[in-house]
């Protein structure tokens, strides 16, 4: 009996173990941000790079200039595709075999190809003639001052302007959340033009990102030059964009404006 209940003890710690980590491993996914830089330069030297990292590092997925390729890492650790492996491995034995079948499959397909060709020249014309009518008719079956005049008038209903209004705040709050906290940058730019440099600058005026803390642009009036640099920073969490998509996948208003746009759409 002991060493049944011995035996019992430990099954409920490794349990108790196993459920703890899974805890653990959800409530990071769910709160633990994940966090990205972006750096690039434009002008002498084009340069572009990224980097995702979630959980100190544990799990990266960067890129360190142009011409690197895009590396995932899980502690340090870089990670394949095994189907690359694979084709690395096998690629110089395939090209061997594919050559003589090639060559095999050649005349069977061209003459499938021409019994096709023959096939369809035989198909009448009148045929086509009438599935093009029939084409038309739907669509004109379709197109009516009735059906026009029932949208307008549920596009201006206030159920709809206040769902959609609904939806434009929620995604400002997403954009909020993933757009980047940080951004440093310097732009030159001219277009030999003065009056046109001018106007482009009273444009980029008007953007808030130009009056940011970090944000240097610089006009030069007298020479062609587009000379840019800058980094961003950001992160990302899970759990209030499923707070987000929670919300409006649980509004009744959006659900009955769809229930109501298909049937205005069969009706139409």
């Amino acid at each position: 009996m002991a060493i049944v209940l011995c035996i019992l003890k430990w099954i409920g710690i490794i349990l108790a173990c196993i459920i703890g980590l899974a805890i653990l491993l959800l409530a990071a996914i769910l709160f633990v941000p994940v966090r990205y830089r972006v750096e690039g330069s434009y002008g002498e030297e084009t340069n572009a790079s990224f980097c995702i990292h979630w959980l100190c590092h544990i799990v990266q997925l960067k890129k360190k200039n142009q011409d690197a390729k895009i590396r995932f890492t899980v502690f340090g650790i870089p990670i394949r595709k095994k189907q690359e492996k694979k084709h690395r491995k096998t690629k110089p034995q395939k090209e061997k075999s594919t050559e003589s079948s090639v060559t095999k499959q050649l005349e069977p397909v061209a003459k499938e190809s021409m019994d096709g060709e023959s096939v369809k020249q035989k198909a009448p014309a009148h045929q086509k003639s009438e599935t093009k009518r029939k084409k038309k008719e739907k669509r004109k079956k379709r197109f009516s001052f009735s059906g026009i005049s029932s949208i307008i008038k549920f596009v201006r209903e206030q159920a709809t302007k206040d769902t959609i209004r609904m939806l434009k705040g929620e995604a400002v709050l997403t954009l909020k959340h993933i757009l980047p906290r940080k951004v440093t940058g310097y732009v030159r730019f001219g277009t030999g033009d003065p009056a046109s440099t001018g106007i482009i600058l009273g444009i980029v005026s008007l953007f808030p990102f130009s009056y940011q803390k970090g944000v240097t642009i610089v006009p030069d009036f007298e020479e062609a030059v587009c000379e840019a640099r800058g980094k961003a920073k950001g992160r990302v969490r899970v759990f209030p964009l499923l707070r987000i998509i929670w919300r409006v996948y649980r509004n009744q208003e959006l659900r009955k404006l769809i229930k109501r746009y298909d049937q205005l759409k069969e009706a139409i």
